[in-house]
């Protein structure tokens, strides 16, 4: 028997869904697939004639782990606790101290030739694990003989920077940066001053600059299509498609499905609740997505960030370098897409958002999945049979004007019924996207004008300068 022992250091929290439990944290069957992957990948020559598991055992001592529970403000990233009770949540991992972990073989000859340290340093060092790795959390790093961690920087290609970091409040602020990052890149950036706009307010995630009540910033992909010459994306074309809006242009692609493709999104049907003049109310759009023809269920997110944390434990600072790469596997999910029909079916449902409360008791609860016009009727019911007389003279014309946006929005619908509901196709362009040179731009657009302001409560932590 043949034994190998090295040891990781953990520098972002893993998320895990069954976090309650006395054994969970990151362990081997999660480890060990991976690994067996990465080393068919890319030692394909000694590897590959392996078609199953390749031959060695691999143990994980992760005893000494603190957990703690997933909110809205600690995890600005993860949305998969909504809706579930708290047996059912996951939540966040710590290890406490170094994690130890043992590989044991039989043949002599499984590692022949291989500097199996530089291996598993590379490994690590290009992988996350969890939920949500690709965002940078489950970030661990090898260490040397001294206890020290293992940065290779030779295995990323972009990097920001966020100096002198509370080390209490380090991971909180990395992730929220991570968060601005990835958003500006995607979708763009519309973030309240006062909290009062239907997007994410200020004091829940950092911005760079803010005019007025709003900080708006088109996004990179945008603005990269255009820089390039290349089909428009398909934001214009879902509200062209679904809202009736005057859109001019008709060369639309789904560019962003290459960024990573979920089954489901939602967004607000507009900023101020209205659109052509018509009242909307506080209405969400919820769209699925899916497949054409059913061969491609879910792209995962190529962009990889693997945050790393310096502490200098005697001044309580912590320096945080966000390495930046492009997952491996990018190009199988793009061929597999170029390699099928590229038509996605996006058909919507919609859901309105009001409570209003009589005597501490719920009058009217939130309507979701809208798509059926028995529901809007069922819906119009519940609000017209509301006693407006029966509500103190204070909150009466509050009460009787969000119930008359209600119902206003709720007519729109179902006056809407084709335009809302009736499955749209788009196509994903054949000429993948080049997520290099969209980062590449990504940086260069931001400039020394990226500097985030990270809040704590009310207390200001930043700015940080993340391109020194």
């Amino acid at each position: 028997m043949f034994i190998k022992e090295f040891k990781i250091r953990q520098h972002t929290p893993l998320i895990h869904f069954q976090y309650t439990q006395t054994e969970a944290g990151l362990r081997n069957t999660t480890v060990k697939p991976l690994f067996d992957q990465y080393l068919k990948q890319n030692y394909k020559e000694h590897f590959s004639r392996y078609e199953k598991d390749i031959p060695f055992d691999l143990w994980i001592d992760d005893c000494n782990t603190h957990k703690d529970d997933i909110t809205n403000s600690n995890a600005p990233l993860f949305f998969g606790n909504q809706n579930k009770s708290q047996e059912e949540k996951s939540g966040f991992i710590y290890s406490t101290g170094d994690i130890k972990i043992t590989i044991r073989y039989r043949n002599k000859l499984l590692f022949d030739g291989f500097n199996l340290d530089k291996v598993l340093t590379d490994f690590f060092a290009t992988r996350n694990f969890g939920t949500r790795s690709n965002k940078g959390y489950g970030c661990y790093y090898t260490l040397d003989k001294n206890g020290n961690e293992i940065y290779t920087p030779s295995n990323y290609r972009f990097e920001f920077i966020i100096p002198n970091c509370d080390i209490k409040f380090c991971t909180n602020l990395t992730m929220q940066v991570i968060n601005y990052y990835y958003k500006l890149l995607r979708s763009g950036i519309n973030y309240s001053k006062n909290g009062n706009s239907s997007r994410t307010s200020k004091s829940e995630y950092p911005c760079d600059s803010i005019e007025e009540n709003l900080l708006y910033k088109k996004s990179s992909i945008l603005l990269y299509l255009c820089e390039n010459n290349l089909s428009r994306w398909e934001k214009p074309w879902l509200k062209k498609t679904f809202f009736d809006l005057p859109i001019a242009e008709d060369n639309f692609k789904f560019w962003r499905a290459y960024l990573g493709l979920n089954s489901i999104f939602e967004f607000g049907l507009s900023k101020n609740g209205t659109t052509n003049g018509q009242i909307l109310g506080k209405i969400k759009v919820k769209l699925k997505v899916e497949h054409k023809e059913g061969k491609i269920k879910r792209i995962p997110s190529p962009i990889i960030f693997k945050p790393f944390l310096e502490y200098d434990v005697k001044n309580e600072e912590c320096y945080v370098k966000v390495n930046i790469f492009v997952d491996p596997n990018y190009e199988t999910w793009a061929n597999e897409i170029n390699n099928n029909d590229n038509k996605f079916v996006i058909s919507s449902s919609l859901s309105y958002t009001n409570q209003f409360y009589q005597n501490g008791k719920k009058v009217i609860s939130n309507t979701s999945n809208i798509s059926k016009i028995s529901q809007i009727n069922a819906a119009l019911s519940t609000l017209n049979n509301i006693d407006i007389q029966s509500f103190t003279n204070e909150v009466k014309q509050e009460i009787s004007s969000k119930i008359d946006n209600e119902k206003n929005a709720l007519e729109y619908i179902k006056d809407n019924m084709n335009t809302f509901f009736e499955p749209k196709e788009i196509e994903i362009p054949t000429a993948k996207l080049e997520i290099e040179k969209l980062i590449k731009f990504h940086h260069g657009s931001l400039g020394n004008s990226f500097i985030p302001i990270a809040y704590k409560g009310n207390e200001i932590v930043g700015p940080v300068n993340l391109f020194s």
